[in-house]
């Protein structure tokens, strides 16, 4: 019975699995996202949707994609040109980052989505709340503490 109990804690604590985290600064909100998610959201100069398509890679998030609706101030044109959704422009980017940090508001109508569904991150949150989105690794206690993001 003791080896048990110790086989279960020590699976608790020292298994661990690969995730994508999202944090308010002194985790004041905090929960787990898919593998694959994207990045949804108005560009506060052009008003136009703007979408980034991420893939966890190891210790590094990937950014795959862009859909845009229009060119503007700050776009990327260094991508390669790729299908996309109607209305959009599309752009393969393969750029590989440690950390993303994303500040949302109402005014940008900020959504996560993902095969989970639609987190309206920007209804959660206070205006102008700064998110960090990252890989890690999460022992089972973690999982069950760092709970899915809420999706619609």
């Amino acid at each position: 019975m003791i080896v048990a109990c110790f086989f279960v804690v020590a699976v608790g604590v020292f298994w661990r699995t690969p995730a994508v985290v999202l944090r308010t600064p002194n985790d004041e909100f905090h929960c787990r996202l898919a593998h694959d998610f994207s990045l949804k959201w108005r560009h506060s100069v052009e008003k136009q949707l703007w979408q980034e398509n991420y893939t966890q890679q190891g210790d590094k998030l990937l950014l795959t994609s862009t859909y845009i609706q229009s060119f503007g101030a700050g776009t990327p044109s260094t991508g390669t040109p790729i299908s996309a959704p109607q209305g959009y422009t599309g752009q393969r980017v393969d750029l590989a980052l440690d950390v993303l940090n994303w500040v949302v508001s109402d005014n940008m109508a900020g959504e996560i989505i993902s095969a989970d569904g639609r987190f309206a991150i920007a209804k959660k949150l206070p205006d102008y709340t700064e998110v960090q989105i990252k890989p890690a690794t999460l022992n089972a206690w973690q999982r069950l503490w760092i709970a899915p993001c809420p999706a619609e």
